[in-house]
């Protein structure tokens, strides 16, 4: 299914053909956030947890001039508090470098929440690491209509 096109960009469901490529953006959002907190990655959960949302959930990719640039993955589940209530939740997204200060990651969010829509969700949850550019991604969460919900915090336990 793809959900947008544009001159050499592509935004579409992920499938197994993709696995290589979703691999290579995963390690890169581990180096550039993940591995601050001192969680661990292997190829082995990546593949368990792509397959889970490209079965049953979320998984979009960005593919621009066929390469490969971007993803985000997330649910569209009953809410915790209220089975009558669908939301969409992200739990990944990532966007090559070099290609954030276009309009790329916008374009992202944007097919994610017309998935979580398709499939029934009434709200959106986003995330965002603190230690990505916080700042600008709370600027960039507000500018697109999104009030901040929740904070986030990891232990390590001993």
């Amino acid at each position: 299914m793809e959900t947008m096109t544009e001159s050499a960009l592509k935004i579409f469901q992920a499938n197994y053909t993709y696995m290589y490529d979703i691999k290579i953006l995963v390690h890169k959002f581990h180096e550039e956030s993940l591995k601050d907190y001192g969680l661990t990655i292997t190829d082995d959960g990546i593949d368990k947890t792509a397959q889970l949302f490209m079965d049953n959930h979320i998984l979009l990719l960005a593919e621009k001039d066929k390469k490969v640039i971007g993803l985000i993955g997330g649910v569209a589940v009953p809410s915790s508090f209220s089975s009558k209530e669908i939301v969409g939740q992200e739990f990944m997204w990532y966007l090559e470098k070099d290609e954030r200060r276009g309009s790329i990651g916008f374009r992202l969010l944007k097919a994610f929440e017309e998935e979580c829509k398709a499939r029934g969700a009434k709200k959106v949850i986003m995330i965002h690491m603190l230690n990505l550019n916080s700042e600008a991604m709370s600027k960039f969460y507000e500018k697109q209509g999104y009030i901040p919900m929740e904070k986030h915090y990891i232990k390590e336990l001993l």
